[in-house]
C-alpha cells in the first residue's frame, strides 16, 4: 500500500522593525541593551500608529498670514499649535504658535521663490545631565573630588520640532522624505482605499507638508494653500472622502439632467 506524502511548501522568515532584549541572571547589561528594551514598547506603538493613522496632520498646525498695520508689507506666516504623525509613527507636537519671517534678504542677489512651502518634522538632541558624575547626586557629592571614583555621563534625549520654509527646487530635492497628499489623478477614490495600503517602514528624516504661500513684491498672499497637506485623522479623512464623492456624484447628476428645450419658459 502506497502512502501519499504532501509536498513540502515553501516558507520564509523576515525580521520586523521591532527588536527586544531577553535578560538573564548574570548577564552583563550594556547601555545599548537598556536602550533597546526601552525602545521595544515604543516601536510597537509606532507600528500601530503608522498603520492606522498613516502620516500627516491630526489636528491644528494651520497656516495664517500675520496681520500688519496699514501700509506695511506682510512677510510673516504663523504656524498654529497642533499634532501630526510622521511616516515613522512618531508624534510631532507643536505646543504653541511659531512665526516664520519670509522677508527677502536685502543684500541677496538671488531671486526669491514665487511659492514657499512650509514643512515640519520631529528632531531630537542629546543633552548632558545636570551633574557630570551622577544622575542624582548634588554638586557636593564625593565623586566630584575623587578622581578614582567612577564618572557617569547621564544624557537625556530632548524632543523638538523643526519648522522650515523651502522653495520648489528644494522641496523636489527632498523627494520621498516629505509626507504630502497624493496628487489628484482625476479618479474618484474609494472610501476604503486608505485601509488597503500601508505606508513604508523606513523613510529617514520625515517632513510633513503643512502648506504653501505665494510671494509677491507686496508680500505674502492673503490665504495660504493647505490643500497639499496630508490628513492623519481618520474621521477627517473619511469626511473629506465623503464630501469629494458626494461632489462628484452631484456633478455627474447635473451633467446627466435633461436640459430644457430652447424657447420653453
Amino acid at each position: 500500500m502506497r502512502t501519499s506524502q504532501s509536498a513540502a511548501l515553501q516558507h520564509k522568515t523576515k525580521p520586523t522593525t521591532t527588536d527586544s532584549v531577553k535578560f538573564r541572571d548574570g548577564m552583563i547589561v550594556t547601555a545599548e541593551d537598556l536602550a533597546t528594551a526601552q525602545r521595544y514598547p515604543v516601536s510597537l506603538l509606532q507600528t500601530v500608529l503608522r498603520a492606522y493613522f498613516g502620516c500627516g496632520v491630526i489636528c491644528g498646525l494651520n497656516l495664517q498670514v500675520k496681520g500688519v498695520p496699514k501700509g506695511q508689507t506682510p512677510w510673516v506666516v504663523t504656524v498654529g499649535s497642533g499634532v501630526a504623525i510622521d511616516c515613522a509613527g512618531w508624534p510631532v507636537e507643536l505646543c504653541g504658535p511659531v512665526d516664520l519671517d519670509l522677508s527677502p534678504e536685502a543684500c541677496s542677489c538671488d531671486t526669491p521663490p514665487s511659492v514657499v512651502y512650509i514643512l515640519i518634522r520631529r528632531i531630537t538632541s542629546d543633552e548632558p545631565g545636570h551633574s557630570p558624575c551622577s544622575c542624582s547626586c548634588s554638586c557636593s557629592c564625593s565623586c566630584s573630588s575623587d578622581v578614582d571614583a567612577p564618572q557617569f555621563d547621564c544624557r537625556r534625549t530632548r524632543e523638538g520640532v523643526l519648522i522650515q520654509a523651502y522653495g520648489a527646487d528644494e522641496l523636489r530635492a527632498l523627494t520621498d522624505k516629505v509626507c504630502r497628499r497624493p496628487a489628484d489623478d482625476g479618479k474618484t477614490p474609494s472610501l476604503c482605499d486608505a485601509w488597503n495600503t500601508c505606508s513604508s517602514c523606513g523613510c529617514g528624516d520625515s517632513w510633513i507638508l503643512l502648506g504653501s504661500v505665494e510671494m509677491t513684491e507686496k508680500g505674502i498672499g492673503d490665504t495660504p494653500d493647505q490643500s497639499g497637506r496630508p490628513r492623519a485623522n481618520p474621521i477627517a479623512a473619511l469626511c473629506e472622502n465623503v464630501e469629494r464623492r458626494l461632489s462628484a456624484l452631484e456633478s455627474r447628476d447635473a451633467a446627466a439632467a435633461p436640459q430644457p428645450a430652447a424657447g420653453n419658459h
